[in-house]
């Protein structure tokens, strides 16, 4: 039965699950409310809405992913869209998520990644089909760093084979030095400069993307535990103040009894 993964935007697994486990043609909700079948409370922030999708299997065997009316949306190949069909491989992007689907949905071999500002090396991951990348966040890869544009470039990986093109020939970006026309192929190691700002294609063998997965599966264990662990004490909290607020007004009446006239001596 198909897989169904959830990823960062770094190409981490935060969550799984299967779809064996509904009731068949049943919608499988995925959003941050309690009420939905897969609940990401503990996942996302407020990109994610409450209900923001549901996938939902035709009498035929078909599967489909459909927005939920959310405030983000859903975004295939870099575009916009109401409702797709679902292949092994698919990938949907929602909010500052990633949603995968089947064996075949995982990161690609290949990522952005650029040494910020403030010194720090960060990366974006590339997956198969096509990427918008820009500083706005509603890219597959955020870059919020000089004066790249909104949406600045494309990126498009078919397995081995990656092409760039800019979103706008007027944008100022090229790759090596040379600028662009048109679509480009690149390879690992290319710099794109994308208004003066470099970032370079990085090639991520199986190893390591095998070891980012681990580490996010321990990291998203330990977020869960936090949240917990929190509401575990907020629990706690929220009863400790309702008993210290009952032993004050218990003191108030008995202080009111005893200066009543007639009241106890």
């Amino acid at each position: 039965m198909p897989v169904c993964r959830i990823f960062d935007s770094k190409g981490r697994e935060l969550t799984q699950c299967s779809t064996d486990v509904f009731s068949p043609h049943s919608k499988i909700y995925f959003g941050r409310s309690s009420k939905c079948e897969v609940c990401l409370k503990a996942l996302a922030d407020s990109t994610i809405s409450r209900q923001h999708f549901y996938l939902q299997e035709s009498l035929t065997g078909q599967w489909s992913i459909n927005d939920n009316d959310s405030r983000a949306g859903l975004f295939h190949d870099a575009k916009k869209v109401k409702s797709v069909p679902l292949f092994d491989g698919t990938i949907i992007r929602f909010g500052g998520l990633f949603f995968a689907f089947g064996e075949k949905g995982v990161p690609s071999h290949y990522r952005l990644k650029w040494t910020g500002m403030n010194g720090h090396e960060t990366h974006g991951c590339l997956w198969e089909g096509v990427n918008s990348v820009g500083s706005s966040r509603d890219n597959y890869v955020t870059v919020r760093e000089g004066d790249v544009s909104r949406f600045h470039i494309l990126v498009t990986v078919h397995g081995k084979q990656i092409y760039m093109e800019a979103v706008n020939s007027m944008l100022e970006t090229d790759v090596g030095g040379e600028p662009i026309e048109g679509a480009v192929e690149l390879k690992a190691g290319d710099v794109i400069s994308m208004a003066g700002f470099p970032v370079e294609l990085d090639y991520i063998d199986t190893v390591a993307k095998r070891a980012a997965v681990i580490m996010s599966e321990k990291e998203v264990a330990q977020r869960n535990e936090n949240v917990r662990s929190a509401k575990k004490t907020a629990t706690v909290l929220a009863y400790s103040l309702l008993g210290a607020g009952l032993l004050f007004l218990i003191a108030l009446g008995l202080m009111a009894i005893k200066w009543l006239p007639g009241g106890a001596e």
